[in-house]
């Protein structure tokens, strides 16, 4: 995490807990919910602008809590996001200006902490202190949302007792395990399977390729331009036509006065100018490039600079391979806006002056390949993989029976010689009820032997030994908390079902 974090992590952590907590909790609700529901982007579903908008928001919130999306999951977040925009303003529900300076306060400590952590984020990482706020209001109204359907739902004495006992209630029992993974296959799946295995599976997203394209870029990179420092009447110029920028934490609706901006402004004003300066650059190139029939930017870029010293600052790169799920290039930095251009229905292979994080570039696509399934020969080593492991499991589950057999006859597990047998394991364990394993060994009566079990490690074989029940005067100390929980999973079921 870069060191702004490292300074201040209590209130990142807080940010971070924030938006895991309010907008994206009951991990394993939700991704039951991704997984059943829509998976696409549905036409119309969301205005372009919006969708920017959104992007934005995310990527805040992937600088600040320092984790970053898997580009398979981009999308159903976007999606997420939206209808949970959309739910928030049907219903009404609005953050005020002074409830989120409230909030701010409560969650970094002092409203002065609040501005070092934005100004740093607006340093370092170029999110604006207004995106900064505008994530944190959605992140409020959603936890409205949240109470909203909270309130007309009902947590039992029974199911408060159900949830305590099956995270607080402990098993032992004896665990007898095959590991697929060590297990030795005979021979190796033979061509005929593998084509066969191909043409049957060949249609499936996982053996898909994603569009990509290659790109030439010329950019100028904002905190490299040279420019003169802002001084006082360009200060109070940019205030005075700024002033809904720099609104009051103590007076709502007013202006924060100029001397308590003007730190701020001489940052954002500075700033302004390099955006300035760099895209003015950029924009002397487009024009040579327009009268280009076939644009090289190379060519163009070496050929003005011979008349233009200042292009120094500008310069020329090949991008790796990029995707429609692209959103940070190299050297570019986050591109929210490319993507969409150079994968649309009709691509358009140059443009610019665009805006990235960092930068002002121009672009031209240098090489594309279209979306296509994988080739029987791209495909062959994941469809070798698959197979084999689908034959080791099916091994492992007969090894597990082979072995339940004997587990029948002895009645001491001890007695078992596993020395030459790489892929057992045999031992006690103890777990909660929130384990698959657990589960069903109580389940069991004592000494009985369960059914072959799929697990993550393996196939295994459980035998009960004892249940401990937790002590009922124990829930007391617990029951507000387990109450919240079940509410808490209620309503965000309750929202995932209403299409939230």
């Amino acid at each position: 995490m870069f060191v702004l974090m490292q300074k201040l992590q209590l209130p990142v952590l807080i940010v971070a807990s924030l938006a895991t907590a309010l907008l994206f909790g009951l991990g394993d609700i939700v991704r039951m919910h991704q997984q059943g529901g829509r998976q696409g982007r549905e036409s119309g579903d969301i205005s372009a602008e919006l969708e920017r908008e959104i992007r934005r928001k995310l990527a805040v919130e992937e600088i600040v809590s320092d984790h970053e999306t898997p580009s398979q999951e981009r999308e159903a977040r976007l999606q997420r996001y939206a209808r949970m925009l959309r739910s928030a303003e049907r219903a009404g529900l609005r953050t005020a200006d002074e409830e989120l300076r409230e909030q701010l306060v409560q969650q970094f400590g002092s409203a002065d902490t609040f501005r070092r952590v934005a100004a740093e984020l607006e340093q370092r990482q170029k999110i604006p202190t207004d995106l900064l706020e505008g994530w944190f209001r959605d992140q409020l109204n959603f936890a409205k949302l949240q109470r909203l359907y909270a309130l007309s739902i009902y947590v039992t004495r029974q199911e408060e007792d159900d949830e305590f006992h099956r995270r607080r209630d402990k098993v032992k029992y004896d665990r007898f395990l095959v590991d697929p993974a060590k297990l030795a296959l005979e021979n190796e799946p033979g061509e005929e399977a593998l084509q066969a295995h191909y043409e049957a599976n060949k249609s499936k997203a996982e053996f898909q390729l994603e569009p990509e394209a290659q790109l030439e870029v010329l950019y100028a990179n904002f905190d490299l331009m040279k420019t003169s420092d802002p001084g006082e009447e360009d200060l109070r110029s940019h205030f005075n036509a700024h002033r809904r920028e720099h609104l009051s934490r103590e007076h709502p609706g007013e202006a924060e006065p100029y001397f308590e901006a003007k730190t701020k402004l001489r940052v954002d004003l500075a700033r302004l100018r390099r955006e300035e300066a760099a895209e003015k650059l950029l924009i002397a190139l487009d024009d040579k490039l327009m009268d280009q029939k076939a644009p090289d930017l190379l060519q163009a870029l070496e050929a003005e600079r011979a008349r233009r010293p200042d292009l120094v600052a500008v310069r020329y790169a090949r991008t790796p391979p990029t995707t429609p799920a692209t959103e940070s290039l190299a050297p570019l930095g986050y591109v929210s806006d490319l993507p969409g251009l150079i994968f649309a229905e009709t691509p358009k292979s140059y443009g610019g002056p665009l805006r990235s994080d960092r930068c002002s570039y121009l672009y031209k696509i240098a090489a594309s390949t279209p979306a296509r399934g994988m080739t029987f020969a791209e495909a062959r080593s994941r469809i070798s993989e698959e197979i084999a492991a689908a034959r080791r499991l099916e091994k492992a589950r007969a090894v597990a029976a082979e072995w339940r057999d004997r587990l029948m006859a002895s009645s001491d597990w001890g007695t078992l010689d596993l020395s030459a047998a790489t892929h057992l394991l045999a031992g006690r364990e103890e777990g909660t009820l929130e384990s698959s394993e657990a589960r069903a060994a109580a389940a069991l009566k004592s000494g009985e032997l369960s059914a072959a079990l799929e697990t993550p490690a393996g196939v295994a074989v459980v035998r009960l030994v004892e249940k401990i029940t937790a002590k009922a005067e124990e829930k007391g100390k617990e029951r507000d908390e387990l109450r919240r929980g079940l509410e808490q999973d209620k309503a965000q079921l309750l929202q995932l079902f209403m299409g939230l």
